[in-house]
């Protein structure tokens, strides 16, 4: 699936804040007042992929990438979340960047 972002850098990937359920594990042993529920969580990366799972049929996926090296064109600090879970994709407005040599 590597190849599906090979030709995406900082400046022409999309920069987002995806927001996201996971799950929240409680171990209500005690009398606590502590609310169930999924915790909503937000993370800030570059888009590299949103669509189907090749390993699953029924899946799709939205793969943020939070780090680039520029020496070795590559990226780094992959989150790959499973779209059910994500429940919006913010795209950042574009700041200025160039590649440094």
């Amino acid at each position: 699936m590597i190849n599906k972002w090979q030709h995406l850098t900082p400046i022409n990937a999309p920069k987002v804040i995806v927001s996201w359920r996971d799950i929240h594990e409680i171990s209500a042993w005690n009398d606590d007042d502590e609310p169930l529920g999924p915790v909503h969580l937000e993370t800030i990366g570059w888009l590299l992929y949103e669509g189907s799972d090749p390993n699953e049929l029924e899946s799709s996926l939205v793969v943020i990438a939070k780090t680039y090296d520029y020496n070795d064109k590559r990226w780094a600090d992959f989150t790959i979340f499973p779209r059910m879970v994500v429940k919006k994709i913010k795209r950042e407005e574009r700041e200025t960047t160039r590649e440094i040599p």
